[in-house]
């Protein structure tokens, strides 16, 4: 399935009228966030939380690996999965995603 988080870049909080719903661009379906807050912990590992908790605050797949003490390829990995895992194009994407779903927060 392909859902579509609704938030601003810059500061990912949800539009107005939206208020962190999230809805399958295919169907038209709109699915209430606070369904998907409850099981988080299995969409995510606990390090690919970390990895992207690290993106979300700007720091670079070069800075995040020094920090966790793995390989920069191993960081560009986890982020890899976590777009396949989250169903986005792209790692902002899946940032603006797991704020809306409460994987992470700052």
């Amino acid at each position: 399935m392909h859902y579509a988080c609704i938030c601003h870049q810059q500061i990912c909080r949800p539009r107005t009228g939206i208020e962190g719903k999230i809805f399958n661009i295919r169907t038209g379906q709109v699915i209430e966030s606070e369904k998907y807050k409850n099981n988080t912990e299995n969409i995510l590992s606990k390090r690919e939380i970390e990895v992207l908790t690290s993106v979300a605050k700007g720091n670079k797949s070069e800075q995040i690996a020094t920090e966790m003490h793995i390989s920069v390829y191993t960081v560009r990995r986890h982020r890899q999965n976590i777009i396949e895992k989250l169903k986005v194009t792209n790692t902002a994407e899946a940032v603006q995603t797991a704020f809306v779903m409460g994987i992470i927060s700052l």
